[in-house]
């Protein structure tokens, strides 16, 4: 009743604890609808679970990047081809290997996403067409699925290395049959 009361009174409840077993997780996700303050929620999503991960060291670039995937899967990955509501809105999720990290947006979108050419620059004015640049600039891998039927996940990997650990691989294909509907997703690295 207190948390009723005090939303009432306009203030937010205090969140819950995080369960004890979310130091040791090695996956979490969040599901967004398409509405304004989602990228917010997916860059707080970010935090949140590397905080609880103990793992704050690259926090500012995941979160980063969460917040990027979320804006371009607003703006690309809900194609106006649904002829009812999408089978899933934007899904944020997290996976950790160790110290490797990865964050992944699923879309219902069967758009691959489109970097700039690096030899692009934008304006400086301009409102658009840095972000999967950012992308690059802070993860030390990146890429997408290829689109299944239900649509395509963007991700993006901190972990020191030049490929995509085997673990974070697997993990990753595992849940993009899920979301994507793709029976044997496929992996693409961004050049």
């Amino acid at each position: 009743m207190t948390a009723i009361a005090s939303v009432a009174d306009g203030a937010a409840p205090a969140p819950a604890p995080a369960p004890p077993w979310a130091a040791d997780a090695a996956y979490a996700a969040r599901t967004l609808e398409a509405e304004p303050g989602s990228a917010r929620l997916a860059r707080e999503f970010a935090a949140a679970t590397l905080r609880d991960w103990g793992l704050r060291e690259r926090s500012a670039d995941v979160e980063l990047v969460a917040h990027e995937f979320v804006v371009n899967a607003m703006a690309h990955g809900l194609d106006p081809v649904w002829s009812e509501p999408p089978p899933h809105p934007v899904i944020v999720s997290m996976f950790r290997d160790g110290d490797a990290l990865l964050c992944a947006a699923f879309d219902p979108g069967v758009r691959r996403p489109r970097p700039a050419p690096h030899s692009a620059e934008p304006s400086t004015l301009a409102d658009a067409g840095r972000g999967l640049q950012l992308v690059a600039a802070v993860s030390d891998i990146w890429g997408w699925t290829l689109p299944g039927p239900e649509g395509k996940a963007v991700w993006a990997a901190f972990c020191s290395a030049p490929s995509l650990p085997y673990s974070l691989a697997d993990r990753l294909t595992t849940v993009a049959e899920v979301f994507t509907g793709s029976c044997d997703p496929c992996l693409v690295v961004a050049a």
